[in-house]
């Protein structure tokens, strides 16, 4: 029977620094009600709002988090340290960004602006964080918060 429960999977396989702030961040989605089950095989985990995606890399001992609707236009925008965050995550294709250097096949298929600067090449999950230190998942949780506040519109053009 597969693991699945995020917090299990976390102790399992991540420690230290990583492991902390993992859970954290996971506490952060139980208690906004963001979390959602894990696929059948305790995989990954789902996030509400913007397509997001949540898993433990086993293989590679990391957090990854990706958003799939992410896309938005130039009327869009947050805090400095947060448009940063999120325009150093956009994933271009193909994904030589991905720690794990597996090619999605999407090849680039997406392009559209994110909080106003304009990417091309995007992976169909535009958005990635691979192993996010605890600075990346604060601008996470503010990314969360406004999909869940609706003060973000996804725009996006394919």
């Amino acid at each position: 029977m597969a693991n699945n429960k995020i917090e299990d999977k976390i102790n399992d396989f991540l420690c230290g620094i990583k492991q902390k702030d993992a859970l954290d961040f996971v506490a952060f989605l139980r208690a906004n009600e963001l979390l959602e089950e894990s696929d059948d095989s305790g995989y990954a985990w789902g996030i509400k709002y913007a397509g997001g995606v949540i898993k433990i890399a086993e293989t590679e001992k990391e957090l990854w988090i990706w958003f799939s609707d992410v896309m938005f236009g130039t009327e869009c925008s947050a805090d400095d340290e947060l448009n940063h965050t999120i325009w150093d995550s956009v994933v271009i294709c193909p994904q030589e960004t991905c720690p794990s250097k597996r090619h999605c096949g999407c090849e680039g298929e997406v392009s559209g602006t994110v909080f106003g600067k304009a990417f091309e090449s995007t992976c169909y999950f535009p958005l990635g964080f691979f192993s996010p230190d605890a600075k990346a998942l604060e601008n996470v949780k503010k990314l969360l918060l406004l999909f869940k506040e609706k003060r973000i519109i996804k725009q996006c053009t394919k």
